[in-house]
């Protein structure tokens, strides 16, 4: 019974976890398309009943001459109230689409070009977040325009998210010892302090042994020079943390090296431990665990089993 409700709340995790990831990257791939460039991602995002605008850049072989587009619902139905299909002609190669949508999920479609982009017409969460709802973004991986960035933190500071899921690469950051670079080509400085403006908190983890520390697998073996170490990270960024994952996802080869549990439990002392208890961390979690029939997993369940009962 324990294992079936663990598979469920797992296979639960991992298709909340898909789909926000999913629409994410649907964003992020539809604003790069060459054609019908949205100006903004936030202007997907409408007040119910209340007018909004769609402005896209066209490219130029739509530029002079009228330009379809439809409004679907979520079953991709038209709706005859909203006017739709409709039409519009290009300004300097821009398009503005005035629309009033009711509360709902629904869709814009240019069937020249074969796009489309998802509408979200719900009122603006409030400013009292549930911390429940998270979304591991990801942007330091999958998203490098700034403006997209920007755009999808104001997105989901909107829809009421409290807190995104991000990560550090430790060995860019700390590419020798003592030798500190916090914005790198992934430009972690500027994102985190985006989510600190637009009031976000990030759920962050360093993983990623630098070349110049002891190894054991993956993981660091010198937990005094990691706790060194770490420290300078907490003190740089723990005003824009909520909390702290230790390592990502060590039940996997990728970032584990398929170790069992007990390689990976000295992890939390650099972040827990020492001096840096000394500044407060917010807290600190687990890694995330994913594949439940791993040496990582199975060597932690042979040790609860071995244990007297009390």
């Amino acid at each position: 019974m324990r294992h079936q409700r663990h598979t469920f709340f797992l296979t639960l995790f991992r298709t909340v976890l898909f789909y926000s990831a999913s629409l994410l990257l649907s964003v992020m791939m539809e604003s790069v398309s060459l054609a019908f460039s949205p100006e903004s991602r936030e202007q997907f995002f409408l007040v119910p009943n209340e007018e909004g605008i769609l402005r896209f850049t066209v490219p130029g072989e739509y530029s002079d001459q009228p330009i379809r587009y439809e409004i679907l619902d979520s079953a991709g139905r038209h709706d005859a109230e909203l006017s739709s299909p409709g039409e519009v002609v290009p300004q300097n190669s821009r398009v503005a689409i005035p629309i009033r949508l009711p509360q709902g999920f629904w869709e814009i479609r240019f069937p020249a070009s074969g796009r489309r982009f998802g509408l979200v017409s719900l009122p603006a969460a409030s400013d009292v977040r549930d911390p429940f709802f998270s979304i591991d973004a990801a942007l330091s991986w999958l998203v490098q325009d700034d403006q997209v960035r920007e755009d999808l933190v104001k997105i989901a500071r909107r829809v009421g998210i409290s807190m995104i899921r991000e990560r550090i690469r430790w060995k860019t950051v700390e590419p020798e010892e003592n030798q500190w670079s916090f914005e790198t080509d992934d430009r972690y400085d500027s994102l985190r302090n985006m989510f600190k403006e637009h009031g976000i908190e990030v759920l962050e983890f360093l993983y990623e042994t630098p070349e110049w520390m002891e190894k054991n697998g993956l993981y660091p073996a010198d937990l005094l020079r990691t706790t060194r170490s770490w420290e300078t990270a907490i003190r740089h960024w723990n005003s824009t943390w909520g909390a702290v994952e230790i390592w990502n996802e060590p039940d996997i080869e990728f970032f584990g090296g398929n170790l069992p549990a007990d390689q990976y439990v000295p992890l939390p002392y650099p972040t827990h431990g020492g001096s840096a208890r000394k500044q407060r961390l917010s807290a600190a979690v687990n890694g995330r665990g994913g594949e439940p029939e791993t040496l990582f997993h199975r060597r932690r369940n042979e040790s609860n089993e071995e244990k007297p009962a009390r």
